[in-house]
């Protein structure tokens, strides 16, 4: 699913980058790189030794920078970058009205999405760069393409003298692995690299990102329109309504999650476990025994490692706000909506057992058990407390 692209030499980065990895960004910056790999190097009083088993083992920068630009690796990312002390946030994620006035006013844009647009395009790179570096925000320019010790490098290894000559020698697809050599040489973004819907990086880590309901206007875009989700689905509404009910098929890459997909119900006999994912009332011990050797529970199995996109050090599952059903938020929200408008929520079960009110996916990543008993059938076969209300709240006669 991914597909190469030339990156010429020119370091301008987009103004709005993902900050999870921009000090891996700064640490291209001011050291030049023998041929072989250093076992370690330091910038802004960071000594990073490689391979960095936080970042999969990444052997060098041009790795560890490719790995932290694949989304379905944000989580680990982060997390290395607050350990090791070079974490920012970004105020583009949490900018307030006076952020958004001067991006208006002096780019021309107005959010996130707009300011990428203006930004990505070569004529503005100069404005957005002098308007990031001043605003102390990820991006602009990295790196200065003319440093002379690059240029003496790029002599040679490339044959020209400036960053004007390299460029357009660069620019001549038949150099792309001599110009992808030097910029892996010298440390500086460059080259060729592998990149699919939202940045992924290889098959498996595409798959996984795809794997997202809401990622599937992109992931659907960039194959033309040929792209099937999940389960065979063919839209957004029906990949959630797949997901919903085949969670353990489905990730999310909501900021800060775990990367497991919440339902809005667990299928009959389950409750949401370990970090949301549906499990079965009799496997409780299990899922507790499989979370207290730090592995991973998927609902029914332990595993020492967790699928690709998961990250089991984070305890916060992801429940997606459903435009299809209302906009509701919480899984017993929508499930109040799905019981009104069964019509509108395809496979659901107006017979499970809804989810408590002060059930969040957020919720401490440690098991628990929904409080049952046996069905009472003078009052619709409830089986709970919480569903023995909703009936008599239904039928108050009764």
């Amino acid at each position: 699913m991914a597909t190469s692209k030339l990156i010429l030499l020119n370091p301008v980065r987009m103004l709005l980058v993902a900050v999870l990895f921009i000090a891996l960004l700064f640490l291209t910056t001011n050291s030049v790189f023998s041929q072989t790999p250093p076992e370690s190097t330091a910038s802004a009083g960071l000594s990073l030794n490689f391979p960095v088993n936080g970042l999969g083992g990444c052997n060098n920068l041009e790795e560890c920078t490719n790995y932290c630009e694949d989304p379905v690796n944000q989580n680990s990312c982060m997390d290395f970058a607050k350990e090791n002390g070079f974490y920012q946030d970004d105020v583009t994620t949490y900018g307030d009205d006076e952020f958004w006035s001067n991006t208006q006013s002096e780019l021309g844009c107005n959010s996130e999405e707009s300011c990428a647009t203006f930004c990505s395009e070569e004529a503005n790179h100069e404005a957005c760069s002098s308007f990031a570096n001043r605003n102390e925000i990820p991006g602009g320019y990295v790196d200065t393409p003319d440093k002379p010790e690059y240029l003496e490098v790029a002599q040679n290894v490339l044959g020209c003298d400036s960053a004007e000559s390299c460029a357009t020698f660069c620019d001549d697809a038949a150099n792309a692995e001599a110009c992808t050599n030097f910029a892996n040489q010298v440390g500086i973004l460059g080259g060729t690299s592998s990149e699919g819907p939202g940045g992924c990086q290889t098959p498996e880590s595409c798959g996984s990102y795809c794997s997202d309901p809401a990622n599937y206007p992109q992931c659907s875009i960039h194959q033309g329109g040929s792209f099937a989700g999940p389960g065979g689905c063919n839209s957004e509404e029906s990949c959630r309504s797949y997901c919903d009910q085949n969670p353990e098929n489905c990730r999310s890459y909501a900021l800060g999650t775990n990367g497991a997909y919440v339902p809005v119900i667990c299928p009959a006999d389950r409750y949401f476990g370990p970090g949301g994912a549906c499990t079965p009332i009799g496997d409780t011990q299990a899922a507790a025994a499989c979370v207290g050797a730090d592995q991973y529970w998927d609902g029914s199995t332990c595993l020492s490692e967790p699928p690709v996109g998961i990250d089991s050090d984070l305890a916060s599952a992801h429940f997606e706000e459903r435009p299809e059903m209302g906009n509701c938020t919480t899984p017993g929200s929508c499930y109040d909506f799905c019981k009104d408008n069964p019509d509108s929520c395809p496979g659901f079960n107006a017979d499970a057992t809804r989810p408590t009110d002060e059930y969040t996916p957020y919720l401490y990543y440690t098991p628990g058990t929904d409080v049952i008993h046996d069905p009472i059938e003078s009052m619709g076969n409830c089986n709970s407390p919480a569903s023995c209300y909703d009936f008599c709240s239904d039928n108050t006669d009764s």
